[in-house]
């Protein structure tokens, strides 16, 4: 069998897809329902891989992060128009925020500077975080448009319209 180095530095079987190569990892690391865990099972990981991943959040937002993780899970039980509601209200009560215009100042608005974040909040509350998905008072302005039940899985798409 042929085996090669990717770029984490691991061996594997040279027919093997790299996403699967770390899909068990992955699954080991990434499902518990806080970032704080997810980091810390990174951590014990201890892969090239893991540890890729754990470099790469430690330069995110904290809160960045807890917003992504909690409506990525919420969407699991939501439609489509549900989302995109979760988004809306997310997005406006984001942009209300002090680290969102130093996000904007020191990461979006100086290109080139190498790998420094700016120094973003790491404690964030079970409030503060809730205080993001609640209703923004400006979400109402937004028309969606959008069919009831829009984009839920296939099945159902196919089971009305069988032709």
């Amino acid at each position: 069998m042929d085996y090669v180095k990717d770029y984490t530095g691991d061996e594997y079987n040279k027919d093997t897809n790299k996403y699967v190569r770390h899909t068990e990892a992955m699954n080991r690391c990434f499902y518990p329902s806080t970032v704080e865990e997810i980091m810390e099972n990174l951590k014990k990981e201890n892969t090239p891989f893991a540890n890729q991943c754990l470099e790469q959040m430690k330069k995110n937002s904290m809160l960045s992060m807890k917003l992504a993780l909690r409506m990525v899970r919420d969407a699991r039980n939501l439609d489509y128009k549900g989302c995109l509601l979760n988004e809306i209200n997310v997005s406006l009560n984001k942009i209300q925020d002090k680290e969102f215009d130093q996000g904007i100042s020191e990461v979006l608005m100086k290109p080139g500077k190498s790998g420094a974040s700016p120094a973003f909040s790491q404690d964030i509350s079970a409030d503060q975080l809730a205080s993001y998905f609640e209703v923004n008072k400006f979400a109402s302005a937004v028309e969606l448009d959008v069919v009831a039940k829009a984009m839920l899985p296939t099945r159902f798409y196919y089971e009305k319209f069988s032709d």
